[in-house]
């Protein structure tokens, strides 16, 4: 009897376990961040449309920066910040540390999130500066070839 009691403690023991386990997955698993490359950001957010005019700022990225964007871009926008940030750092990366990518990132979400929550002259000026572009290609990109080289 002693054994049987014993065997029951332990099937209900495991299988608590197991439940605190699962329920664990799901949380995890029930991330709402979208999952996106560096390269499907970068064009989504910060590439103009095709036809517009060279040097235009008429990409989701500027138009939250300069005020002009909706309650709706500045959530897309902050949904594709927040997927890049979620890597640890672009996959084949040249260059770069995870260090300054989640740094980097990470002022960029900050930024967003700041105009998202109402602090719309905080967080445009954050943005603005957060908007590195060549800081960040200079950090993780490939050296351009050089000519004659």
């Amino acid at each position: 009897m002693r054994s049987m009691m014993s065997g029951w403690k332990s099937l209900a023991i495991g299988s608590a376990a197991m439940a605190v386990f699962s329920v664990g997955l799901c949380i995890a698993a029930d991330d709402t961040t979208p999952k996106m490359t560096v390269k499907e950001v970068m064009e989504k957010a910060h590439k103009a449309p095709q036809g517009s005019p060279p040097n235009s700022r008429d990409f989701l990225a500027a138009k939250v920066a300069d005020g002009k964007a909706t309650k709706e871009e500045v959530t897309t926008l902050l949904g594709y910040y927040k997927a890049m940030a979620a890597d640890e750092m672009p996959q084949g990366a040249p260059r770069g540390t995870p260090e300054d990518w989640k740094k980097r990132t990470g002022a960029l979400v900050t930024a967003v999130e700041t105009i998202d929550k109402g602090d719309k002259t905080a967080g445009q000026a954050a943005l603005k500066t957060a908007m590195d572009c060549r800081g960040c290609h200079m950090a993780y990109r490939k050296p351009p070839a050089r000519r004659g080289a």
